[in-house]
């Protein structure tokens, strides 16, 4: 019989540990892109009361899954590791846990071109890795999944972490979120653009004093641009040249792309043609999470 003054969990837990310098900031990255909620540098003493106060939050119901990174820096790690363990399992959680590691030839190559000291900080890089191993291996003998990122980039890596989701979890990563933003470029161009399309060659609404008040958010602009045959030949080529690429920034787990239109001012082609890509990509079947937004339609 089970005992009915065990809370059930709403929220799933995933831990993150592993050697410093075997790729734990890329994973944790990786699960915030699968919709996970993540917090770093967890000391292992407060998890358990932070893992009970989550899921007593009404907020908690709205979570995905509840992603929490740890290392071996705070405290007797083993003491501290087991009568965690015995909380969680208290609260009748089975966390997963996704254990990260490398070769020690690959940890002090990494430490010595990030320039960073090793989170123990003892007597050399040799006896931090080592003490470390033996601090975290009751962890890592837990563990769901162990990964070695020996001889994994931080796009491998990545794909890694979100095939172990889909697979252990049956939750992959989020749509990719695409931002149409129109700009005009009197006022600079986006820094944050991965794609960008100059419209200023296309006939311009401003020259026709009844369009030239209006935005392209308005019918009767939007029809004056799109109507014109370069228009429907530029909007065909960059639909073309999206329809490559986006599936292929999908396929390297981009989480997100923003692409840029410009044109002189910010209010009229360059705000017709980010409508009119924002409603070509929609026709794609919930593959992407589109959000379109004018940066300059309002200023003169």
């Amino acid at each position: 019989m089970s005992d009915s003054t065990t809370p059930a969990p709403i929220l799933p837990l995933t831990i993150i540990s592993g050697l410093s310098g075997s790729g734990k900031t890329t994973a944790l990255k990786a699960f915030e892109d699968c919709g996970g909620f993540c917090i770093d540098n967890v000391p292992v003493t407060i998890m358990p009361e932070l893992v009970r106060s989550m899921i007593q939050s009404p907020k908690s119901r709205t979570l995905k899954r509840l992603v929490l990174g740890i290392d071996a820096r705070s405290g007797d790690f083993f003491e501290d590791w087991e009568h965690a363990s015995l909380q969680l399992k208290k609260l009748g959680i089975e966390p997963d846990i996704v254990y990260l590691e490398s070769s020690d030839e690959v940890l002090i190559r990494r430490f010595s071109e990030s320039r960073r000291r090793h989170p123990l900080a003892l007597a050399d890089i040799h006896s931090s890795m080592t003490k470390e191993r033996e601090l975290l291996q009751p962890l890592r003998a837990q563990a769901t999944m162990l990964v070695d990122s020996s001889n994994t980039n931080v796009h491998q890596l990545r794909a890694v972490i979100m095939e172990h989701m889909e697979r252990m979890h049956g939750s992959g990563a989020e749509p990719m979120l695409v931002t149409l933003l129109s700009f005009g470029f009197k006022y600079g161009v986006p820094l944050e653009a991965d794609l960008l399309f100059d419209a200023r060659f296309l006939p311009n609404p401003h020259f026709v004093p009844e369009l030239r008040a209006k935005t392209g958010n308005d019918l009767d602009v939007y029809n004056f641009v799109m109507n014109h045959e370069e228009t429907k030949t530029f909007l065909h080529h960059m639909t073309d040249l999206l329809d490559f690429c986006l599936p292929r920034f999908v396929r390297e787990r981009k989480a997100y792309l923003t692409i840029a239109v410009g044109c002189t001012g910010g209010k009229h082609r360059s705000v017709s043609l980010a409508r009119a890509l924002a409603e070509h990509l929609n026709n794609e079947e919930g593959r992407f999470s589109i959000t379109t937004r004018h940066r300059d339609v309002g200023k003169e």
